[in-house]
């Protein structure tokens, strides 16, 4: 746990003053494409992005193996990701008035493609270069890829308290095995191992080796069967309401990426051991209609607990998501629910229009039972559930319009959600955007939904959400959001109806690919329950802000005029800590961040963030992050490099800095910064042939306020933490 000790050190001191000085540095960037369509938002979701290392892994197949414009077909262009439905449906115009491109720079010339997003989508594209042959015979198609084998090993030092207590029944080390072949991105198979730290290896509990295993093998097509997936496999419906288990994005500054897009099946290569299904799926067109069905069967880690010995009577049983299995108790989750799901999408689709119909049906061998709360009991409880729901999308002029609605039914209940959007241009200079969503509390879902909102439940939720992007001139632009939600009833830590909103501002400005700096900052404002954090000498100081919430809850005891909360004989410790209080809790972080590019093998980058913290009971929060970035990566050398060095004052966790890191090969790292320290990582990889690649990564994090960190059997009895990480890749 944070520790609570927040005095000023000489090491805090002494960082005011490197921040004066790195402030003068310049700042780098990783991959400039890369960073631009992930790093703004690591920034703002407090939680990892979902399937990450799939996304970076996409790009990278796509750098190898660019996508050629003049060959690709509506479907190739849509499955990059790199358009919007604008850019597709103007570049498919393009192609079939004026025929191929001559010159990549002739997308300047075709409407929604502005310079910026050109120099950043360049390195993913080619013109009448494309190896790809859809009537290649089985043999060739599934012989004549690419195979690629990565060993992965990381181990965190000193090892955490499970370790030594034996709670964990492995060793501290996470392994990671993958063979894959790909086709020109069109026929791909591959499997998938991994270890946790703390699991074990073919012991009792693990016979068959890794803890986990995931396979696929998936096929793209351009006949009336465009897509077959079996075993572990992506479904993307509609706008999340009933199923997205592959990558999305939320809220952002981005306004082309709040419309979900993306091909109903896509192939599962994710370490990620709970968002993908597992089975078969086919996906075919007939004409302007396009069908897909699926059917999935796997097991699934739960928590249940009953109310006596004799295992008659149904306690509790919870979905565990973790894909932890380290202790007994994780040990005795391990796919005790088995999961069977069938579903199918049928569509009317063309360039400029969609119109979708999807089904999704559940059940589960024994029956989901929440436990005794009043936030959760509209929640699925049960053993089947349907889903379906409606989703569609059309341009009109400069107007796209989406969205979907949604029912669900158990046998307790029916509910229903509705999503609807319009992105729109009211000038080429201005991008605009409002979404609407509202999410019933009887609207029941698998973990499978994923849909823009502010909780990660798609239900109980009502919102309005506004957007619009301003680019003045070529080298400025200015995107801001405004959030207004409300819960019509409880949630999770907010034990009442409540509301909240949030708004985030960037400004940007580049010059040339030279050098780029922007301004960020997010404020948002949201009830949630409060408790009151008891001092290391068993007392509160009370403020303005907290004074009149703590007179209406002890109101046998007269406060007005202390100016502290004492434990005493009138008032415990445990009195003290179980009041508890909703207030309006207010967050604000603040970003400046400048990169600069001398030339094409030096990359810096140099950030400073603030945060800010304040729950109307507390005393208010206040946090620092600063880091600085170095990158060399020249095409002539079999060496290149990443670095940083960051130093965070960040003194608890509510006001934590996420920071995004550059890491190994298809590998991500987010990690959040708080107490008081200093961090740095560096990363090589090292081009040994052109079969063979290796990378080391060695981070190490110096904590300078707290003894130890973490709590239970994830507590490190040390100020300092070491992560080694080292990879292998042979293709051939």
């Amino acid at each position: 746990m944070p520790s609570e000790n927040n005095a000023t050190c000489p090491f805090q001191l002494s960082r005011s003053l490197l921040w004066c000085i790195c402030l003068l540095l310049p700042l780098s960037v990783f991959n400039q494409g890369l960073r631009q369509i992930f790093d703004n938002y690591s920034l703002y979701e407090e939680e990892q992005p979902v399937n990450l290392d799939e996304q970076l892994e996409h790009f990278q197949n796509l750098l190898e193996h660019p996508i050629d414009l003049n060959k690709a077909s509506d479907s190739d262009l849509e499955e990059s990701a790199l358009f919007n439905q604008e850019q597709l449906k103007a570049l498919i115009i393009h192609r079939e008035e004026l025929g191929p491109l001559i010159s990549l720079y002739e997308l300047q010339a075709i409407p929604h493609f502005d310079l910026d997003f050109i120099q950043v989508t360049l390195p993913y594209l080619t013109l009448n270069k494309s190896i790809d042959d859809y009537h290649l015979k089985l043999s060739k198609l599934i012989t004549q890829g690419e195979y690629q084998l990565f060993l992965r090993y990381s181990q965190s030092f000193p090892s955490k308290s499970g370790f030594d207590t034996k709670a964990y029944v492995g060793n501290p080390s996470d392994i990671y095995l993958r063979y894959k072949y790909n086709y020109s991105n069109k026929f791909y198979y591959g499997i998938t191992m991994e270890k946790d730290a703390g699991e074990a290896m073919f012991k009792q509990d693990s016979k068959q080796g890794f803890d986990f295993y995931s396979y696929h093998l998936f096929w793209r097509m351009n006949t009336k069967v465009k897509a077959l997936a079996f075993g572990d496999y992506h479904v993307n419906l509609g706008q999340g309401l009933l199923m997205w288990t592959g990558f999305g994005f939320n809220k952002g500054s981005n306004i082309a990426t709040l419309k979900k897009e993306s091909s109903p099946l896509k192939p599962f290569t994710s370490i990620n051991e709970s968002m993908f299904l597992r089975g078969a799926g086919i996906h075919t067109q007939f004409k302007v209609f396009q069908f897909t069905a699926f059917v999935s069967h796997k097991s699934l880690d739960a928590n249940i607990t009953y109310t006596d010995s004799t295992l008659s009577d149904l306690d509790r049983n919870s979905i565990q998501l973790s894909g932890y299995h380290r202790t007994e108790s994780e040990l005795a989750n391990k796919h005790a629910l088995v999961e069977s799901i069938l579903g199918f999408n049928i569509q009317f689709k063309k360039s400029d229009k969609h119109l979708g119909f999807n089904n999704v049906f559940l059940n589960y061998n024994k029956v989901l039972k929440n436990s005794n709360k009043a936030y959760n009991q509209y929640y699925f409880q049960g053993k089947q559930l349907l889903n379906s729901s409606l989703d569609y999308h059309f341009l009109h002029k400069s107007f796209h319009f989406f969205g979907e609605t949604a029912l669900s039914i158990s046998k307790n209940q029916v509910g229903a959600a509705a999503l609807n959007g319009i992105l729109f241009n009211p000038d080429k200079k201005i991008d605009m955007a409002l979404l609407h969503r509202y999410y019933s509390p009887k609207y029941q879902n698998n973990s499978y939904a994923n849909a823009f909102g502010e909780s990660t439940q798609v239900n109980n939720e009502h919102g309005l959400f506004i957007s619009i992007m301003l680019k003045p001139s070529k080298d400025l632009s200015i995107a801001s959001y405004l959030d207004y939600y409300r819960f019509p009833w409880l949630n999770y830590q907010t034990n009442q109806a409540s509301n909240g909103h949030d708004l985030m501002s960037i400004i940007t400005f580049k010059h040339k690919k030279i050098f780029e700096s922007s301004i960020s900052y997010k404020r948002e404002i949201k009830d949630s329950n409060t408790k009151i954090a008891l001092g290391i000498n068993e007392s509160f100081f009370i403020n303005n802000q907290s004074r009149k919430y703590l007179d209406a809850y002890f109101t046998n005891i007269d406060l007005s005029k202390t100016q502290s909360l004492q434990v005493s004989t009138k008032l415990s410790q445990q009195e003290i800590e179980a009041a508890t209080f909703i207030t309006p809790v207010l967050q604000q972080k603040l970003r400046w961040h400048i990169s600069y590019k001398p030339n094409k093998s030096w990359t810096f980058q140099s950030r400073i963030e603030l945060s800010f913290f304040n729950d109307r009971i507390n005393p208010k929060q206040t946090g620092v992050v600063f880091y600085q970035d170095i990158k060399f990566n020249k095409m002539e050398l079999p060496i290149s490099f990443s670095a940083r060095i960051a130093l965070f004052d960040v003194p608890q966790y509510q006001s934590r800095i996420y920071a995004y890191e550059n890491d190994v090969l298809n590998s991500f790292s987010i990690p959040a910064l708080y107490n008081a320290g200093l961090r740095y990582y560096l990363n090589l990889h090292y081009k040994i042939n052109k079969h063979l690649d290796a990378w080391l990564r060695f981070a190490h994090t110096y904590y300078s306020d707290v003894s130890s960190k973490g709590s239970g059997n994830d507590e490190v009895n040390q100020n300092r933490i070491y992560d080694l990480k080292m990879q292998i890749r042979l293709k051939f």
